[in-house]
């Protein structure tokens, strides 16, 4: 099943799912719904469901734990492939 990193949507239907680069020097992307990969470039925020999941005031934490989260996962992938290839 293939879903968004962030909030976990799967793509099903409509649900488009878009490369979002973590690291364009080593090519790291990883895969973001279009709500997520707007608020990833600050545009559109309040339509997200994370909204309507975690209210206002909790959603912009919530959302950016998650990010980090993923972000750190991306990494750490990346870092372990390097250390396979110098093996």
């Amino acid at each position: 099943m293939i879903k968004c990193s962030i909030c976990g949507k799967e793509k099903i239907g409509k649900v488009v799912l878009v490369n979002h680069h973590i690291d364009y020097e080593n090519d790291i992307t990883t895969l973001v719904c279009r709500p997520c990969h707007n608020w990833l470039h600050g545009r559109t925020v309040y339509g997200h469901p994370f909204f309507k999941e975690f209210g206002k005031d909790k959603a912009p934490l919530v959302f950016a734990q998650r990010v980090v989260k993923e972000y750190k996962r991306a990494f750490g992938k990346w870092i372990l492939k390097k250390r396979e290839e110098k093996q």
